[in-house]
């Protein structure tokens, strides 16, 4: 291996990306637990050519999901639609174009946060839908909020 090349930002940068995905893999059963099983896996979107966007979702044997949604373009999209399990709050886990893994920190929502509101619509054969701006040459894992986390929130503010 070329060390070295830490000592640049971009390799470093990338680094801690690669550092933060192996600990956030490893933490989150629902991407790896039913990995030889179909009910571990579904596609949401597998057939959006025109614009290179994947998405799906991964689950334990909990039923704990997480939605991953990949732009294979070197463009953001703005406002895009994507079919979620059920509507409520969702949370970005992770996303590689943030800045501090060299990425261009383009925003995925306008709530602070980076927090998504999906409403009850019928979209890629999902209950609800959400809208979020995807970043250009990235990977989004989200999560739904959980009660528990929303009932914090409320008492907050």
């Amino acid at each position: 291996l070329e060390w070295f090349l830490l000592q640049y930002d971009s390799h470093r940068l990338l680094q801690d990306f690669v550092r933060r995905l192996n600990h956030y893999y490893l933490n989150q059963p629902a991407l790896w637990e039913k990995d030889s099983d179909w009910d571990g896996f579904s596609w949401i979107s597998a057939d959006d050519a025109e614009n290179s966007v994947y998405a799906y979702i991964r689950r334990d044997s909990a039923g704990d999901e997480r939605i991953v949604i990949l732009n294979l373009t070197p463009a953001p999209l703005p406002s895009y639609c994507l079919g979620v399990p059920s509507p409520g709050v969702y949370l970005v886990d992770l996303n590689s174009d943030d800045m501090n893994y060299g990425g261009s920190g383009y925003p995925v929502s306008s709530i602070p946060g980076e927090c998504l509101q999906a409403e009850k619509s019928n979209l890629h054969g999902q209950p609800a839908q959400l809208v979020i701006d995807l970043p250009p040459l990235s990977a989004l894992v989200l999560r739904q909020k959980n009660r528990n986390e929303q009932k914090v929130d409320n008492r907050e503010g």
